[in-house]
């Protein structure tokens, strides 16, 4: 057998918790950079779920919002009150697609109007700007009555109004 010396071998010191040698500085120096790189880490996944949420909120808010059309039109009595006698109940024969027709004249004349080119356009397709909702909407006003069953507004037909109508969701989005 041979016979092993400590010749080659580093003598080993004796060494205590309480003083830092070298290596141990070596380790706390890499864990203080890995705290450093964590905190950073996690700075930066909350700026960029901040910048998310962000974006989703800007983009997302046009939803809670809702786009009115601004008519200014004339309702022609011999189309909406054909009894001429201004009697909500005869009025009332009058049905929803009755005031499409002066809704969709009424948006292409204010189209004119401003001088916007439309060729290539049909009427039909500059009524689908507005709201399916917005007939409905012109008829309450018409027929808008007082508890005594009079109209509430009775010179209305046959006048110029200024009526906010909803805009098509296609268009409101």
């Amino acid at each position: 057998m041979t016979s092993v010396t400590d010749e080659g071998i580093a003598p080993r010191r004796k060494s205590s918790l309480l003083e830092l040698d070298e290596r141990t500085k070596k380790r706390n120096a890499a864990e203080k950079r890995f705290e450093i790189y964590g905190m950073i880490a996690v700075g930066v996944g909350v700026v960029a779920l901040i910048a998310l949420l962000s974006s989703i909120i800007y983009n997302g808010s046009g939803s809670f919002r809702q786009t009115f059309i601004n008519l200014k039109m004339e309702l022609p009595a011999d189309r909406l009150d054909r009894a001429g006698n201004r009697d909500p109940v005869e009025m009332a024969k009058t049905t929803t697609f009755g005031y499409v027709p002066v809704l969709a004249q009424a948006l292409v004349d204010q189209i004119n109007d401003l001088g916007i080119e439309t060729e290539g356009v049909s009427p039909r397709d500059i009524q689908g700007l507005i709201s399916q909702e917005a007939p409905a909407q012109l008829r309450n006003r018409v027929l808008a009555t007082n508890p005594d069953g009079t109209l509430v507004e009775p010179d209305l037909l046959g006048s110029t109004i200024e009526i906010s109508v909803l805009a098509n969701g296609r268009v409101d989005g």
